[in-house]
């Protein structure tokens, strides 16, 4: 039986098969410089909220005429929505208030259009338990969803031969770059706890952040543009080390990671500068 040898060399590949390898192994390693977050909601697993945030991405250009608050279930179609009446009226809100829509909010993703048109009546949304709730500020605040950041690709360091996680300076332009007073050291709720844990024989630095969801779509946007201009952008030296690159692992029991990261939070969300 003859052999086949292929070779790689720079500029040239000898065998179209390892010029495939070659091309997806360059598109593994750009997939992982990615920041995964995941939501710690013991009623929602994560495919379920994918779902949530893919109707929340999509193209809206319809406008809402004559609608009050109690009758945004029936236009958000293949979303399960709660109107927290509840809270509105604890704030002095009438659910069968019209909602005051303006040529002003451009057509985009419906996430974007949606919190533009709460907010003028002191209302926001978060996602909780597989549903998009409608809410007051006050509320979004107190029931904040806890999401949980992969971030190592920001905050490890090798010094020395030492593995470190430098989560300050990164805490630092969170609470001072993205709604800056609702952090507690600024005297709000929401807030930002640190913690490593291994994984198949590898540490990585995780944040767990309570805020309202559309906080978290913030600090996702933000830490996946770091990501893409490298960390060295943020602290002024390369923390990439010899395996910074490697797959994120799934861990069977609480499926907190995943292989191939996606992003959750879209940036279409922040589409015409709405938020």
């Amino acid at each position: 039986m003859r052999q086949t040898s292929c070779s790689l060399a720079i500029g040239k590949a000898t065998c179209g098969s390892c010029l495939f390898l070659l091309l997806h192994f360059a598109t593994f390693l750009v997939a992982q410089e990615r920041v995964v977050s995941v939501p710690a909601d013991p009623f929602m697993t994560t495919a379920q909220e994918r779902q949530l945030l893919d109707k929340l991405n999509s193209d809206h250009t319809v406008e809402w005429r004559d609608l009050t608050i109690n009758q945004l279930p029936q236009f958000l179609t293949g979303i399960p929505v709660w109107i927290d009446r509840p809270a509105m009226e604890l704030s002095g809100i009438d659910p069968h208030e019209q909602l005051e829509f303006s040529a002003e909010i451009p057509p985009g993703p419906l996430a974007g259009r949606l919190n533009a048109l709460l907010a003028r009546h002191e209302l926001t949304f978060i996602i909780e338990a597989n549903r998009l709730v409608v809410t007051t500020f006050e509320y979004a605040d107190e029931r904040a969803p806890v999401r949980i950041y992969d971030v190592t690709l920001l905050v490890e360091r090798v010094r020395s031969g030492r593995r470190l996680f430098d989560f300050e300076s990164l805490q630092e332009v969170i609470i001072g770059s993205i709604e800056v007073d609702s952090w507690e050291i600024n005297g709000g709720n929401s807030s930002i706890r640190t913690f490593v844990t291994t994984q198949r024989g590898r540490e990585r630095g995780l944040l767990a952040i309570t805020c309202p969801t559309m906080t978290h779509i913030r600090i996702q946007a933000l830490l996946e543009r770091q990501a893409e201009f490298g960390s060295d952008g943020l602290h002024g030296e390369t923390s990439r080390t010899e395996d910074a690159l490697s797959p994120v692992a799934t861990r069977p029991d609480t499926g907190i990671l995943q292989r191939k990261p996606k992003v959750l939070f879209d940036d279409r969300l922040h589409a015409g500068g709405m938020f």
